[in-house]
């Protein structure tokens, strides 16, 4: 196409009339013979497709650098990529805020799955609590922990072992540990946690000793900088003041709205009394298929007052439920020998009985060290005879998180746990060394089942005596007077494990019962 330049010196086609120009000039046109137009149209047409092909390229890079960018801020042309422990994924070595993560989670358990922890953040809720936490971890400040919950919490079945090589014990000793080596400057009892769990306690045992479980902590000289609540599994029994604990298998079960209420009451006396302290739900379940969860009555609660949630259970169940998809009740649960099915800490693997106590290490028949998927299955009522060994040229399938029972996690397990709080620690870390942005916790203006002056006075019992015993046993708590109105209960669930306590049975009311107040600490 013949072209001239304007006054302009712009390049315009000689075949558009020139600003100006009599629009009534002739036109000048050019004959182009057939082969060279379909020649020209080809020729354009790969021009066309190069075009689109480099821009189809371009836009995928340019939604991933958009991605990338959204989180690391600078760019640069070296890279380097993350292992699958901390879950793979390219990081710029400008990004110290990522570095950092990585760094205070490097020891995460082997194989544990970016998407595991993706999950276990089960509900956001406010970061602001989690942020102060993160201050005063970055600061060198002391940071304590409170665990409340019940026999999980205790590590019900797990040894405390901290040889060399090997750690074994509850979440809140491992997390005890990970605070002082990742933030503790050296100082390797600078962070704490305060285990302030008890066998079968329910949240509504909890909201009666709350009071109580303060003042022991001001005594103990703690400063709360956050709380973790672990009651998912005994909140769905329902066990305090129970003539007899439950096996319940509905999910809406009778007493549902009062254990709510309970977790309701705990949860605006924490916030009252600690404006400042992180408090987050950890939300376990058991092996038992048929057993749901207190999970479900937590969450009203979680949203309404925006606390996280912290779920074990969405972390690791989804491939607990796909691997016993995948064995037969014809081999009574078993695996060939050798066979994983699914990479630890998920499939079947060899168990290691240095992380059970020894009142818990004893299993039949003689060649098993820990709980198979058989026993499991037949806890949960289902048939297996788990008094069996193998089939010919078979092995038990030992899930890794468990091991002594059906209920409680293994020392993997509590390991994990360990390892899904302090993604939320070092999470808040992070955010905070990008200044991300959140908003101010405000307390809700109205309750969520209670209001504000009723959850304020259920939370004010004065004095609640502990009755639970287990291992070893503990005397009756014997009255220095009552009435007939009072009626003395016992729930005798198991060998060594009693729950007692004095009922007032009288509708009428008018009742009293007295207690020497001197009563020594068990």
């Amino acid at each position: 196409v013949n072209t001239a330049a304007n006054n302009n010196g712009n390049m315009r086609g000689a075949g558009r009339p020139q600003q100006g120009a009599a629009r009534g000039k002739r036109r000048r046109q050019t004959n182009i013979p057939a082969g060279a137009f379909f020649a020209a149209v080809v020729a354009l047409a790969v021009a066309l497709c190069a075009v689109g092909a480099y821009h189809v390229f371009s836009t995928s890079l340019d939604r991933e650098e958009s991605h990338l960018g959204r989180a690391l801020r600078k760019s640069t042309t070296s890279t380097r990529t993350i292992g699958a422990n901390v879950g793979a994924r390219q990081v710029l070595p400008s990004d110290k805020c990522q570095l950092e993560y990585d760094r205070v989670n490097a020891d995460r358990t082997p194989g544990l799955s970016a998407e595991s922890i993706q999950r276990s953040r089960a509900w956001i809720g406010n970061r602001q609590r989690l942020d102060n936490l993160a201050r005063n971890l970055t600061s060198g400040s002391d940071v304590h922990v409170v665990t409340f919950g019940g026999s999980i919490t205790l590590g019900h079945g797990v040894a405390k072992n901290t040889t060399e090589g090997y750690v074994s014990g509850p979440y809140g000793n491992l997390l005890e540990g990970w605070l002082n080596k990742m933030y503790g400057g050296g100082d390797e009892q600078r962070h704490k946690v305060f285990n302030m769990a008890a066998h079968g306690a329910d949240i509504c045992a909890l909201e009666k000793r709350i009071n109580g479980m303060i003042s022991d902590l001001e005594r103990q000289g703690a400063h709360p900088d956050m709380f973790l609540l672990e009651f998912a599994v005994n909140d769905y029994q329902g066990q305090d003041h129970k003539i007899q604990v439950d096996s319940k298998t509905d999910v809406f079960f009778d007493g549902f709205q009062d254990i709510a209420l309970c977790c309701e009451v705990v949860i605006n006396k924490l916030l009252r009394t600690f404006p400042q302290a992180a408090i987050a739900f950890l939300e376990f379940r058991t092996g038992i298929t048929s057993r749901k969860t207190g999970a479900f009555l937590h969450s009203g609660v979680a949203q309404h007052y925006e606390i996280p949630v912290i779920s074990y259970a969405e972390a690791m169940f989804p491939e607990y439920f796909r691997l016993l998809s995948m064995l037969n009740a014809s081999d009574r649960y078993t695996v060939p020998k050798g066979e994983t099915l699914m990479p630890y800490p998920y499939g079947c693997h060899p168990c290691n009985p240095n992380g059970i106590a020894t009142p818990f290490n004893h299993f039949r028949p003689a060649d098993k060290h820990c709980r198979s998927m058989c026993d499991l299955v037949f806890y949960s009522g289902q048939d297996c005879d788990m008094f069996k060994s193998p089939p010919p040229g078979r092995e038990y399938c030992h899930p890794p998180i468990f091991a002594v029972d059906a209920v409680h996690p293994s020392t993997v397990g509590h390991g994990i746990a360990k390892d899904l709080i302090a993604h939320a620690i070092s999470g808040a870390v992070r955010d905070r060394c990008r200044n991300e942005p959140y908003a101010d916790h405000v307390q809700p203006m109205t309750g969520w089942l209670g209001s504000p002056s009723s959850l304020k006075a259920r939370a004010d019992f004065v004095d609640v005596r502990d009755t639970d015993c287990f291992l070893p046993f503990c005397k009756k708590l014997q009255p220095t007077r009552k009435t007939d109105g009072f009626t003395y209960y016992s729930d005798v669930k198991a060998t060594n494990f009693e729950k007692f306590g004095w009922i007032a049975t009288n509708p009428a009311g008018n009742e009293t019962i007295e207690f020497d107040v001197n009563l020594p600490n068990r």
